[in-house]
């Protein structure tokens, strides 16, 4: 409701002078912020064992992922970056927080650590899955079936990056689980369908091969994922 002049000399105009309408506009600005550092937390996370597994062959190791499933994870990590953390609800603490320091970058040295740490937890846990595959199924290292045990411990690793988050509304965002299940959903019609797994270079997993991937990507990667965060949170 300024005058002319005051609107041309204020560094910002509210067009709706309303203070309930203030305070909603801060939440929704806090809101992505945090989903802006989510989404880049997690980027750089997921990227980590992806990197190490399609460099494996230069350390003499067995190529498990091609190009094309470096294509087809990309559908993965892209819808989740785009929809699921966009729709990510506001933290509850979020208009308790005082006002962050606006020098401060948005992803800091501390937000590099915490992102690391995930991603070589992630990658422990898929190290851990073709352990098992090596000395209990005893299937070589460049089968189809340890390609599909690493890819299938990848894409439940990456579920764990996108819904174990401190203060995650477990019900407030279909979208991560959607895309989550999809995702997996999936790689399981890859793995059984003739044509595709023969392309693919992939095989069907047992059900004990099945319960070594989530294991060690929830008890693994998700745990130790969980408590990097807590700790970052309380550093915080």
């Amino acid at each position: 409701r300024g005058t002319d002049v005051a609107r041309e000399a204020a560094a910002m105009v509210l067009v709706d002078d309303r203070f309930g309408a203030i305070v909603r506009g801060i939440g929704t600005g806090r809101r992505i912020f945090d989903n802006l550092r989510l989404s880049m937390r997690y980027i750089f996370a997921i990227h980590i064992p992806i990197v190490l597994l399609a460099l494996w062959p230069l350390l003499g190791g067995p190529g498990l992922l091609l190009p094309i499933h470096l294509a087809l994870l990309e559908l993965v990590i892209d819808p989740a970056c785009a929809i699921a953390f966009e729709n990510e609800p506001a933290a509850a603490e979020a208009m308790r927080r005082p006002p962050r320091d606006t020098r401060r970058t948005l992803f800091g040295a501390s937000e590099l650590l915490l992102a690391l740490g995930q991603g070589l937890a992630l990658t422990g846990a898929i190290a851990a899955a073709l352990g098992w595959g090596v000395h209990s199924a005893q299937w070589p290292l460049d089968s189809p079936a340890m390609r599909s045990l690493a890819l299938a411990t990848l894409v439940l690793g990456n579920a764990v990056l996108v819904l174990l988050r401190p203060g995650t509304r477990w019900r407030g965002n279909p979208w991560a689980w959607g895309l989550s299940l999809a995702s997996l959903g999936l790689l399981v019609l890859l793995m059984h369908l003739p044509w595709p797994a023969s392309a693919l270079r992939l095989a069907p997993l047992p059900a004990a091969a099945w319960a070594v991937a989530a294991a060690c990507s929830v008890l693994g990667a998700g745990t130790l994922s969980w408590l990097l965060q807590r700790r970052f949170a309380r550093s915080r």
